[in-house]
């Protein structure tokens, strides 16, 4: 029927694609579509998981509750997803359920230690980056969507933003994941500097 695991189009996703939608109809990388039928499966299953934790937040009224729930629920996400992994590949780009489970697990146990910190431990002055995010997220990730698009097509001496600057990290710390590292943390600071006079304004843009 289809191996998980296979990066091509022997894969279980790129055969039920194939079925449903046709070779014309998919989006073909290596054979899968990342956003194909089985893989929107898990990631309504992703956002069904987050309205359930936020749930809990607003529901749980002592923050010794909250936690406890928080905890063990990103716990339990976590340990079914590393099992799963076994079975199921843990995959970003095709939105597996182990990655699901994972990536949940991971964000409901930060989120528990966020807030222990934050609110419980009343450390506030230390959720000021965050909150430039938290109160514009649809703001910031549009932008940042934006902003991706034109560092990759804009040209600069010649070349793409994104080239020019990833060129210029690798000449002064090398090729490969640190690189890769460093560009990831000065887009987001990008994002964030150009969001925060937003976060001043108190301008909040929501649907």
């Amino acid at each position: 029927m289809g191996n998980g695991f296979v990066y091509g189009p022997e894969n279980i996703l790129s055969v039920v694609d194939l079925h449903v939608l046709g070779v014309h109809h998919i989006y073909n990388d290596h054979g899968i579509d990342p956003e194909g039928v089985l893989s929107t499966i898990p990631a309504i299953a992703h956002v069904l998981i987050g309205f359930c934790i936020g749930k809990i937040c607003i529901e749980a009224q002592q923050p010794e509750e909250k936690l406890n729930k928080l905890f063990l629920c990103g716990f339990f996400l976590l340990v079914v997803g590393l099992l799963l992994q076994y079975v199921c590949p843990l995959n970003k780009k095709i939105w597996s359920p182990s990655f699901v489970c994972v990536s949940c697990g991971i964000s409901t146990s930060l989120l528990a230690l966020l807030y222990w910190f934050i609110d419980v431990r009343q450390h506030t002055q230390l959720s000021l980056p965050m909150e430039v995010f938290g109160v514009n997220p649809l703001f910031c990730y549009v932008f940042s969507q934006v902003l991706s698009v034109w560092f990759d097509t804009l040209p600069l001496q010649g070349d793409s933003v994104h080239t020019l600057i990833y060129s210029v990290l690798c000449s002064g710390f090398g090729e490969g994941n640190f690189a890769s590292f460093l560009y990831a943390v000065i887009f987001v600071l990008l994002v964030w500097t150009l969001s925060y006079p937003l976060y001043r304004k108190k301008i909040y843009i929501k649907l």
